[in-house]
């Protein structure tokens, strides 16, 4: 098993996971982190991405990578976002708590476009086209795993450009349509993982 690429890449996450159980103990949050993304990036050393050889494989696994860390950086961070919204409700963490939502917003605007590009380019190394095949199955849960993601983007957006300068006028009818748009969006982040998990294990036909 361990001459295969599956046992090779069971055995680097079996590794991996350990390390994180370790630094966790340790109380070394940082190093957690760090090792949760590699953890996240070792996702990419099966599945399609392991298809073929050379310099197109290399490529579609450093876009998997890609897409798996800027997708959950961006699905993670909105658990602490919502943290954020609660502590804006305090007056002495006012300040502080809506200078971090500000920077939260710069931060979700990288993963957002890290996400929409490296998917639009991992579709193309699978099919080799953009546009979808609606008579196969495969194509079917892609399509709405991207409209799921396409609605969390029209969400982000109407957060950051609508909800968020509304503190200044609103600030409890702000926070309660944060609240309600971020706990939609991990909703909606968590139906396309679903997605992703279903046509995975699907041949890209």
């Amino acid at each position: 098993m361990a001459e295969t690429e599956v046992g090779q890449a069971f055995a680097i996450q079996a590794a991996t996971a350990v390390a994180l159980v370790v630094s966790t103990l340790l109380k070394a949050y940082r190093t957690s982190v760090v090792v949760t993304g590699l953890m996240l990036g070792e996702l990419a050393l099966r599945g399609h991405a392991t298809e073929g050889s050379g310099l197109a494989s290399l490529s579609h696994q450093g876009t998997d990578i890609v897409h798996v860390l800027s997708g959950t950086a961006w699905l993670g961070a909105l658990v602490p976002f919502i943290h954020l919204l609660r502590l804006s409700s305090v007056l002495d963490l006012r300040t502080a708590a809506l200078e971090s939502l500000k920077r939260f917003s710069l931060a979700g605007h990288v993963a957002v476009s890290l996400v929409l590009v490296s998917g639009l380019f991992n579709t193309w190394l699978v099919h080799g086209r953009i546009w979808p095949d609606l008579s196969s199955r495969y194509d079917q849960e892609l399509l709405l795993k991207v409209l799921a993601v396409g609605l969390m983007v029209i969400l982000a957006i109407v957060n950051r450009y609508v909800f968020v300068p509304m503190f200044g006028t609103n600030a409890a009818r702000a926070r309660t349509c944060l609240l309600y748009g971020s706990l939609t969006e991990i909703f909606l982040g968590l139906v396309a993982l679903g997605l992703l998990a279903s046509f995975g294990l699907q041949d890209p036909v």
